[in-house]
């Protein structure tokens, strides 16, 4: 497989550009089917999710986005067993989160599903 353009990744107008502002990735300006501001919209998402793929995996990227699905599906399992677990043992939620310091990682999902 061949390796995407380094990142990190930046907009300038309707066009994205790799690491250092060259080479072009992606010239969006084409696409005049969509209205000027979902266009924008489009390549925000773009380079905030090609960056923060980068930003957790500079040498494949592409498996974090990959992995993504998956990595939250078993972080939730976690969170949501970690309160099941707890109340069936009579602890509290706060004893279990400061044995296992899971806010983070309830911060984080909260993150992902913000609106």
């Amino acid at each position: 497989m061949n390796k995407p353009t380094a990142g990190p990744w930046v907009r300038s107008g309707f066009e994205v550009y790799g690491k250092n502002e060259t080479p072009l990735v992606a010239d969006c300006a084409r696409f005049n089917v969509l209205v000027r501001e979902e266009i924008q919209a489009n390549i925000a998402l773009i380079v905030a999710a090609v960056n923060g793929c980068f930003a957790v995996n500079p040498d494949n990227p592409l498996a974090v986005a990959e992995a993504l699905p998956e990595l939250v599906k078993a972080c939730r399992g976690l969170t949501s067993q970690s309160k099941e677990v707890s109340e069936e043992e009579g602890k509290s939620i706060n004893d279990w989160d400061l044995a296992y310091d899971l806010d983070p990682l309830r911060a984080a999902l909260a993150k992902l599903e913000a609106k």
